[in-house]
């Protein structure tokens, strides 16, 4: 029997802490936290239900910015986007990656492109059978992780199997009550009730429907079990699959799981429930410069220390750091300061970005012209 890697699946995490997620002392008007927005989990953990009643407050008036990192790359490019606009994207994605190896001796073509027979399918459904027992061996791998980050208080956006509709993953295209929706709702059973993984926002993805993809509805596991209702673009922003998304999530956060090219200012303005966006890794490029400023600099739109994603008002001011020099600059002062554990430790900056790019790729130095950094944040 061919080998498939029952568990590739996508996550989506906040690249911050609970304390940026506390709220200010008075919630920016006109949108005070919502009292409702309570996940499907009952038993979530406080950061997870926090961090879901923020997406719901900001659903129609503001639009988290999100890029998504490949695993090898661990923050590439988040990093790249702070290079070319000053700032940070607000959500950090990434993905349980499986490749050759001593550990995963798989590929992705043959594994995660592979495909079920109904016979398998059906087995892989039915607890106690060879495929189900492997499932759960490879899902039980994945908890552990997750595990990892609720232990450390990081609340996760969770999109098992996405783009579900299509038919280009092994574990999508198959609809109906007994389809794919179904080994969703299984992965759901086993994290909640029997890893206790409360630390998880469920969000459930499809893709445009297509001649390869579905229709988005049929493949809906049911309100139950989804706290985001979310689709990947990679095109026009049609106001069909907007007006779709929004029949199928009822009072849900509706968002957009993968791009490559952002929705503009003017699709936002039309489309104003997308709750976030993640563009792809390596695809900024299909973004120009002054687009790409022109989002992450818009007043709708919340990136990393944004409000209301903050520290909490009264938080301890980040101390005085005086340089060895007497007579060091003001920018020097300013990025010592950036640089200490203490500032750090009061609720300041956590990461300045670093890395090599591609000596043909446009450069934070090359467009400096363009760019509008903070004060001090070079």
């Amino acid at each position: 029997m061919k080998f498939f890697v029952i568990a590739a699946l996508l996550i989506l995490a906040l690249g911050f802490g609970l304390t940026n997620l506390q709220a200010q002392a008075t919630p920016p008007a006109p949108w005070p936290l919502p009292p409702t927005a309570a996940p499907v989990n009952p038993d979530a953990t406080p950061e997870a239900r926090e961090l879901l009643k923020r997406i719901d407050a900001i659903s129609g008036h503001s639009t988290l910015t999100g890029q998504h990192n490949f695993p090898n790359h661990q923050s590439r490019w988040s990093d790249r986007i702070y290079d070319l606009t000053g700032k940070f994207p607000a959500i950090f994605g990434s993905d349980f990656g499986f490749s050759g190896g001593d550990d995963e001796p798989v590929t992705f073509r043959d594994s995660v492109q592979g495909k079920l027979t109904d016979f398998e399918w059906n087995e892989l459904l039915t607890p106690g059978t060879d495929i189900n027992k492997r499932w759960e061996e490879q899902v039980d791998v994945v908890a552990g992780y997750l595990k990892q980050l609720q232990d450390a208080g990081v609340p996760v956006l969770f999109r098992p199997y996405h783009e579900m509709n299509g038919n280009w993953f092994w574990w999508g295209g198959r609809p109906g009550p007994k389809g794919s929706a179904a080994l969703y709702r299984q992965l759901f059973d086993r994290f909640v009730h029997v890893h206790h993984l409360n630390n998880l926002i469920w969000v459930w993805n499809s893709d445009r429907p297509s001649g390869n993809a579905g229709k988005i509805a049929d493949f809906y596991p049911g309100a139950q079990y989804a706290d985001v209702v979310t689709i990947d673009i990679y095109g026009e922003f049609s106001q069909t699959w907007y007006d779709t998304m929004l029949s199928i999530a009822g009072d849900k956060p509706v968002a957009l799981g993968e791009v490559g090219t952002m929705p503009t200012l003017d699709v936002l303005a039309k489309q104003p429930r997308w709750a976030y966006f993640m563009v792809w890794s390596d695809m900024e490029s299909a973004n120009s410069l002054e687009q790409l400023q022109a989002v992450y600099h818009a007043p709708n739109m919340l990136n990393r220390g944004d409000a209301p994603f903050v520290p909490p008002a009264g938080a301890p001011a980040a101390p005085a750091i005086e340089p060895v020099t007497s007579q060091a600059s003001s920018a020097a002062k300013a990025l010592l300061a950036k640089l200490h554990p203490a500032t750090i430790a009061s609720g300041g900056p956590q990461i300045l970005s670093g890395q090599q790019n591609d000596p043909t790729s446009p450069t934070a130095a090359s467009n400096s012209a363009k760019l509008r950094f903070p004060s001090g944040s070079r």
